[in-house]
């Protein structure tokens, strides 16, 4: 039989906004331990197609397809930030690597809320949270090839089960169950986690050997998504010298909903010429911030 070929999205713009843009409230975490002089943060490789709107005749890429990215996702409705947080710590790292549940105790602290640009007609309000090896017991036990070998284990099950055509057979539950999101795991150096997000958009540069093989395979077509937002807080967050420094700091940054609402400059339902308006009186923004920094 003639193999059939898979189809993929075309390229487009990520910052184009089609209809109206969409904003949701979302909580991520920022795992981090010091090591020597330096911060280290745990960061997920992600897989590149999203499996759970795939199917054999159509493939569908993840958002942030391949990068080296923080976990997260969006609050469910009732949730608040920080039990979004742990959710998604345990659905979107723990679980699906085998690895022990996330204790009762664990400390994750609010750090920050930043707003991401428009990308493929979505933004997110993002309430950063952040967990400090130090303060958390089960981190520094956490077994970081054992998780690896795992999931490697888990995509070469799900491989066979997608390819076979039993998995669009499958309930929506079992589906996500089996599929996989994050491709591996890794302690990472604060600054080359920084240099990965913020050169996300460089023409011909990859996040990885596993993102462009796997753009290479499945014939992906679409550009690679930014992960500005992502770098910023990460350069942010290397300031602090000392795990006390960045307490002190997080102690003096005031309420999260405040944050909040300080920091929302996209909103829902905005068009795209509204939505590019914005965004450039964000860069503006951006743009003097950092001259006024240099001079200090």
């Amino acid at each position: 039989k003639k193999k059939k070929r898979m189809k993929t999205k075309k390229a487009a713009s990520p910052y184009e906004v089609r209809g109206r843009l969409s904003v949701a409230k979302s909580a991520t975490v920022i795992l981090v331990r010091r090591r020597g002089e330096t911060w280290e943060s745990l960061m997920a490789e992600s897989e590149v197609i999203n499996w759970m709107k795939s199917s054999l005749d159509k493939l569908v890429p993840m958002r942030y397809g391949g990068e080296w990215k923080l976990v997260g996702g969006n609050l469910d409705e009732g949730e608040t930030p920080l039990e979004a947080a742990k959710r998604e710590l345990e659905e979107e790292m723990l679980s699906e690597t085998n690895m022990p549940a996330l204790p009762a105790d664990a400390v994750l602290r609010p750090l920050c809320v930043r707003q991401t640009r428009a990308v493929r007609s979505r933004s997110n309000l993002i309430y950063f949270f952040i967990g400090l090896e130090t303060e958390n017991k089960w981190l520094e036990d956490l077994d970081i090839e054992e998780a690896n070998t795992g999931l490697a284990g888990r995509r070469e099950r799900f491989k066979d089960i997608f390819l076979s055509g039993e998995y669009e057979k499958l309930p929506h539950s079992k589906k996500e169950s089996i599929s996989p999101e994050i491709h591996s795991l890794r302690w990472m150096p604060i600054d080359e986690a920084v240099d990965r997000c913020l050169t996300s958009t460089n023409p011909g540069t990859w996040a990885s050997d596993f993102q462009r093989r796997e753009y290479e395979i499945w014939n992906v077509k679409r550009l690679r998504d930014p992960m500005y937002l992502t770098g910023i807080v990460l350069r942010e967050l290397k300031s602090s010298d000392t795990s006390q420094e960045l307490l002190k700091r997080i102690e003096q940054a005031g309420p999260l909903e405040d944050q909040a609402k300080q920091a929302q400059w996209l909103f829902d339902g905005m068009s795209d010429a509204e939505t590019q308006d914005a965004m450039k009186n964000e860069d503006v923004k951006i743009k003097e911030r950092q001259e006024k920094q240099s001079k200090l």
